[in-house]
């Protein structure tokens, strides 16, 4: 049995993923992101990408039309999927 999460402190922090951190801190998030990033590392990333969507857009929707929903449906599932996969990566990542 899962617990929730314990709500976040007043101030200018936020319960993000991770755990609380300050506003600063979460919006710097991208720039780090962007100021890290290894250019050898855009080719093969990208690939990825594109390979990952090449069979996880036709498969959900695919498993919509095998449940009779609309192919849509499949898509925000895939989606909200992949946010919680990596949601329990960064949780096993803190422990």
């Amino acid at each position: 049995m899962t617990s929730s999460p314990p709500p976040a402190p007043s101030g200018d922090a936020v319960a993000i993923e991770g755990g609380p951190q300050s506003l600063r801190e979460y919006l710097s998030r991208p720039w780090t992101l962007f100021t890290t990033y290894h250019r050898a590392d855009l080719a093969p990333d990208v690939v990825a990408g594109v390979t990952v969507a090449a069979v996880a857009i036709p498969q959900a929707i695919a498993y919509a039309s095998i449940a009779e929903l609309p192919p849509q449906t499949g898509l925000w599932a895939a989606v909200v999927a992949a946010k919680e996969r990596r949601a329990e990566q960064d949780a096993e990542e803190a422990r």
